[in-house]
């Protein structure tokens, strides 16, 4: 699985990521050997290492995911009551809200 921030798409439906992130399950040979020296069920981490500029082939790619941080949020535009109602002194609130997103992972 690679994480990164989307760059850009090619012709044939390349996916260009920057900043990326590579995630792999451990080995088989090393989920045996924790089960062994634990004795049962064992939890493991994902092990990662930093790629930078990664072209994912189109044909490879079966999932992405945007994600949105609270850095990207927009705030949503009041509506015409919410501003009257705040002009008068009166709680209002807006269940508007806006959606955008630039960073793409999850690409398997």
């Amino acid at each position: 699985m690679f994480w990164g921030a989307f760059k850009c798409t090619d012709s044939e439906s390349n996916i260009i990521l920057k900043h990326t992130y590579e995630y792999r399950h451990p080995s088989l040979q090393r989920q045996a050997e924790e089960i062994a020296a634990a004795g049962g069920t064992v939890k493991m981490d994902m092990t990662s290492r930093y790629l930078g500029l990664v072209v994912v082939p189109g044909r490879h790619i079966v999932k992405i995911e945007a994600e949105e941080f609270v850095s990207q949020m927009r705030k949503p535009l009041p509506s015409a009551g919410a501003r009257l109602g705040a002009l008068a002194g009166v709680a209002a609130t807006s269940s508007t809200t806006s959606e955008g997103s630039s960073v793409v992972g999850g690409v398997v």
